[in-house]
């Protein structure tokens, strides 16, 4: 008598929190990349706490996402905070959650350069700048920056900007008036958020895997996936690691 076997399917559950870096996208992709290619995840639940972070990692996991979203639904909650970059990511899903007291949005790019030459000046140090090429130091913390390299940096930026902005613009469906109202690096409510369609509904993770379920029309089952964290993470903790040792263990891999 031959054995038939029954393939049990589950909606794979990541939260990505924090400030999003190159070291997210290192711990991510490995979870991404195995949730893309096994056939027992019908689809993916991403939950969000995080203010932002790099624009270049951001990118890297909103098309990391995208990618998911050609075999799979993908739907992303926001817990605490979506804002800026962890708000691109969401917009690579089918559709975006938001708990009542969440904060959504702040679509928009920032740099910041301390400035420190007053203060060396008040206590005699003096820095000497060697450099090849006229803009090297354009974000030296050691001058004030000139018209000419502020608008050559805004010029920059702004490419960055039209990037996120013309993402969202596209995953959102929203109009040349709606996206113009939106990116403005303001932060809203889940409730305007809504109004506003950033958003798809107002609910935790447990009404998303709901909805895909029912979606999908299979059996309610969440598997948790976590990247790995770094060795000794791992084995003492992270309440007993120090700030600045955790620090030091940002770079060290096992």
């Amino acid at each position: 008598m031959s054995r038939h076997h029954v393939l049990i399917m589950y909606i794979a559950h990541v939260l990505i929190s924090g400030t999003i870096s190159r070291r997210t996208v290192e711990e991510y992709t490995p979870v991404f990349d195995f949730i893309r290619k096994t056939g027992r995840s019908a689809g993916l639940i991403v939950s969000i706490n995080s203010s932002g972070g790099e624009a270049n990692a951001s990118e890297l996991l909103f098309n990391k996402l995208l990618e998911i979203r050609k075999s799979k639904p993908v739907y992303s909650v926001i817990e605490g905070m979506g804002a800026s970059g962890s708000y691109w990511i969401a917009t690579a899903s089918n559709r975006i959650y938001s708990m009542e007291t969440s904060i959504v949005g702040s679509i928009g790019i920032i740099t910041l350069t301390p400035n420190v030459m007053n203060l060396l000046e008040k206590i005699g140090v003096k820095i000497e700048v060697n450099k090849i090429g006229k803009y090297k130091d354009m974000l030296s913390p050691f001058r004030d920056i000139d018209e000419e390299s502020r608008s050559r940096l805004m010029g920059v930026m702004t490419d960055v900007f039209q990037k996120f902005r013309n993402d969202v613009k596209d995953r959102r469906s929203l109009s040349d008036e709606e996206i113009e109202d939106v990116a403005t690096g303001e932060i809203y409510s889940a409730r305007i958020a809504k109004e506003k369609k950033l958003i798809d509904e107002i609910g935790d993770h447990n009404k998303a895997a709901e909805d895909m379920c029912q979606r999908l029309a299979i059996r309610k089952r969440v598997k948790y996936f976590a990247p790995r964290r770094p060795f000794l993470y791992r084995m003492f903790g992270e309440g007993l690691i120090s700030n600045a040792v955790r620090e030091a263990l940002e770079e060290i891999r096992f």
